[in-house]
């Protein structure tokens, strides 16, 4: 089982531009900074994009997440493919859109939810769904051992309606910059991880004082022990758990900012998120360790030709492979099924139309299960349709029925794919 690292930057077209946004990093670094308290080896560990999540298909990944989500990217990456398995540690959805019933029971299915705001954890519990506030994982990385001697004042992000406010002396030994980095360069996921390693050093390293709007400048920061003034003209819902550790100062309030903070000591709270989080990690890989390792097992065989009967059948038909072509499948057991994804495969632009069963009743990959006397007026609408015979016990009575309709040519009408053996 390997333990995945979500490279949550997502990167957006602006233009000719490409950009991201690094507090996404910060993120991802502070599982990092997780699975190095868990003892994870680098070799266990797989990072992965998230625009590239979809198509994952290699061994059983345990993946936490943390990152704010739109509905199009819930419904984008959700549910994610069948090997890897989510811990919400800290989620946060914000959409005008409530959640469709397929992500509400994803996100029962893997519940409880860590929530990265209160909005997000009240929306969980609306729709029933067990759930804990538990802010942002960068809010756990570890507390740096000194401050610098002469340390640099840092405005990451800061509103223009601040400057005013901004004592000179604080801009004596600073630095300006943004959160939002730009250049094709962050294509790219080592680029973004190597920046997010550099700015996070930066921080550790120089700052003395950080001033901000940006929640993942103030979050990783608190957490190393950097003081931190959060100047925001919005007070976002996306940060309402960060408020608990330092006042978020907006526009009213610019005259009120303490520009000398304190750092914050939080340690002891830390130290339980951080459990917390290890925890729930450990919870999923013991519970599914064991019999995933047994599937994978199996899994990774080399694999005999599964349907090479029915396959040497198909090749009686003289219909290309990119074939447009109408079938109605008699027989709605084993056989059908196969058959049907095996005509799936093969002929993908091909379409079933008709189901038919003596006994079988309900639905067949969403059509209609019909009785035979049916299968007439299924052949007589719209254009020419095969008949194809995926029943052993029903074949006599779907030949004789085909030869009353006068369809009798193998290949032309018809197919028969009956075996005894499946």
């Amino acid at each position: 089982m390997k333990y995945g690292l979500l490279m949550t930057s997502v990167l957006k077209e602006r233009k000719e531009e490409q950009c991201m946004n690094m507090g996404d990093m910060m993120q991802t670094l502070a599982i990092t900074s997780i699975y190095e308290r868990m003892g994870i080896p680098e070799d266990q560990i797989v990072e992965i994009g998230i625009n590239d999540i979809m198509e994952y298909d290699g061994d059983y990944m345990i993946l936490p997440i943390n990152i704010n989500l739109s509905l199009n990217w819930c419904t984008n990456i959700f549910p994610l493919p069948a090997k890897i398995l989510p811990v919400f540690i800290g989620l946060s959805y914000f959409s005008a859109t409530d959640f469709p019933n397929s992500l509400l029971e994803y996100f029962h299915a893997w519940a409880p939810i860590g929530c990265r705001d209160e909005s997000t954890l009240h929306l969980m519990r609306r729709h029933r769904i067990p759930a804990y506030l538990f802010g942002c994982i960068s809010a756990t990385l570890p507390r740096r051992t000194q401050a610098p001697q002469n340390g640099k004042v840092f405005f990451v992000d800061v509103p223009d309606s601040l400057l005013p406010y901004i004592p000179k002396e604080l801009c004596l030994e600073s630095e300006s910059f943004s959160h939002i980095y730009r250049g094709d360069a962050f294509l790219h996921l080592e680029n973004v991880k190597a920046a997010g390693l550099q700015l996070l050093k930066k921080y550790r390293d120089e700052a003395s004082l950080v001033v901000t709007a940006r929640l993942h400048a103030m979050a990783p920061c608190l957490a190393m022990g950097i003081p931190v003034v959060a100047a925001v003209e919005n007070c976002s819902p996306r940060m309402a758990w960060i408020d608990r550790l330092i006042p978020l100062y907006t526009r009213p309030e610019y005259a009120k900012i303490d520009w000398h903070p304190s750092s914050v000591n939080y340690e002891e709270m830390k130290e339980i998120m951080v459990k917390a989080a290890i925890g729930r990690i450990k919870h999923t890989a013991e519970k599914y360790q064991d019999v995933l390792k047994v599937s994978y097992f199996f899994e990774s065989r080399k694999k005999a030709e599964y349907g090479n009967f029915y396959r040497e059948i198909l090749r009686q038909l003289t219909e290309p492979a990119d074939s447009p072509f109408e079938y109605i499948l008699w027989g709605a057991g084993q056989i059908g099924m196969n058959v049907y994804e095996i005509l799936c495969e093969s002929y993908p632009k091909s379409k079933m139309v008709g189901v038919i069963d003596s006994f079988c009743e309900g639905k067949f990959f969403g059509l209609e299960i019909q009785k035979p006397d049916k299968l007439q007026s299924l052949l007589q609408a719209g254009k020419k349709k095969y008949v194809f015979i995926t029943t052993t016990s029903g074949e006599a009575c779907a030949l004789e029925k085909l030869v009353q309709l006068g369809k009798t040519v193998v290949g032309r009408d018809y197919l028969s794919f009956a075996t005894k053996n499946g």
